[in-house]
């Protein structure tokens, strides 16, 4: 006999019984949806549309974080309407874990209460949390990645900590996932080296919310910085973190700047203020200083302007998980320059609208030179193409349909002791 559970906030009691005959109710986990961070909170958003779509229901649980040691001034103790997504925020100390004990418990007491349970990421409080209750309380769950598992992390980012926390935590969490989720075949192939997967990996790009056509866009308006006005920009827009790459960057864009002395580099984005001390140094050290705009974060129009006013998009990662960054810049109409470890950058490729550097300066900047030296017209062809391709294989209806067949697979299958 299935147990009837109370119902949360606004909806109907539940069972356990089966799914076949209601639709499914699913709880997304994540530690932070700030801004801030970066691909996996643009990922979580597409994550909530894409299932709106396909009219799953849908509600997530996360922490008020706003990066490293700010915290989000949020209601607590109840679902609040964000973004049209049904959204409960639970305070945190504001430590790099992103500890939240409130959280623990409420999924403790309310994790059966879903179908099943979507987790985003590794290594924080809130994904090891939720996976414990999972296993603890009988529901299955899906792991999401988010590259937390790429080899830059692995080597660069806590080494041995991060052994020893996957010989203790994140390896059972993978070893429970009833389904794990990989943007990319490069992705599974690094999990892979760390857990085995078998059948249980399930491997799509993520979606996204695309704006209209460009060609249907208001006209862009002039550039916000005077110093851009008449100049070739090469634009990085990203958080600004040492996985990114960016001392090659501005490496390689002292080489370009003797060469194409109109030319910009607008770096947007936000970080650690000791490394953008360093680069700020590095850019004054080779040379590109006076030529170099750190504008700071951006979004909505100030995006799209900065966007339309570009010249050529470069983002060097030395790992990413996908790189929503450079499908923005594709929907822009920008050619693309970027490396082998940024999946998103396979689509730019297969549209024949980019350029994947071996990840040195000398190559990066060969590969900047090679785009500004075509043609206004052919340059615009490129980013056309590049366009198209986005919108014809990233769309949230895809993203959405590969998920919820993805949960009903899991739901389907029997629960393991």
């Amino acid at each position: 006999m299935s147990t009837v559970l109370a119902p949360l906030e606004g909806h109907a009691p539940l069972t356990r019984s089966g799914t076949s005959s209601r639709g499914l109710r699913v709880l997304q986990v994540i530690a932070s949806i700030a801004d801030v961070n970066g691909g996996a909170s643009t990922a979580m958003w597409s994550t909530l549309d894409a299932l709106r779509l396909r009219n799953v229901d849908v509600d997530l649980v996360t922490t008020n974080e706003d990066g490293l040691n700010r915290l989000m001034d949020v209601p607590f103790g109840r679902f609040i309407r964000q973004r049209e997504h049904r959204i409960r925020y639970f305070p945190t100390r504001g430590d790099r874990y992103t500890t939240s004990w409130p959280l623990a418990v409420w999924l403790l007491r309310h994790i059966r209460e879903y179908d099943i349970v979507h987790i985003h990421g590794l290594f924080r409080f809130a994904p090891v949390a939720a996976a414990h209750a999972a296993i603890v309380r009988g529901v299955p769950y899906v792991l999401t990645l988010h590259n937390t598992l790429g080899d830059w992390g692995l080597r660069n980012r806590r080494p041995l900590l991060k052994k020893v926390s996957i010989g203790l935590i994140e390896g059972r969490m993978l070893d429970h996932a009833r389904k794990v989720h990989l943007c990319s075949a490069d992705e599974l192939r690094l999990v892979s080296r760390v857990r085995p997967l078998g059948s249980r990996s399930a491997v799509f790009p993520l979606g996204i919310d695309f704006p209209q056509a460009a060609a249907e866009e208001a006209p862009a308006q002039a550039p916000e910085h005077e110093s851009f006005a008449g100049r070739k920009v090469v634009l990085f827009m990203s958080r600004i973190h040492e996985i990114k790459g960016l001392d090659t960057l501005i490496t390689a864009f002292a080489s370009v700047q003797k060469g194409h002395p109109e030319t910009v580099l607008v770096i947007a984005g936000t970080g650690d203020e000791k490394l953008v001390a360093r680069l700020h140094a590095l850019a004054q050290q080779v040379g590109v200083a006076q030529h170099t705009h750190w504008i700071g974060f951006v979004q909505g129009e100030r995006k799209r302007n900065l966007l339309a006013n570009a010249t050529v998009f470069v983002l060097p990662s030395h790992s990413e998980n996908f790189g929503y960054a450079v499908i923005e810049a594709m929907l822009a109409g920008l050619p693309i320059i970027t490396t082998a470890n940024v999946p998103a950058g396979e689509f730019a490729i297969g549209a024949g609208a980019g350029v994947i550097f071996d990840g040195t300066s000398e190559d990066l900047a060969l590969s900047i030179e090679v785009m500004l030296a075509l043609p206004d017209t052919q340059r615009r062809q490129l980013g056309h193409r590049a366009e198209l391709t986005v919108r014809q294989r990233l769309s949230l209806q895809t993203f959405g349909e590969a998920l919820e067949t993805l949960y009903r697979e899991v739901c389907q299958a029997p629960l393991t002791s």
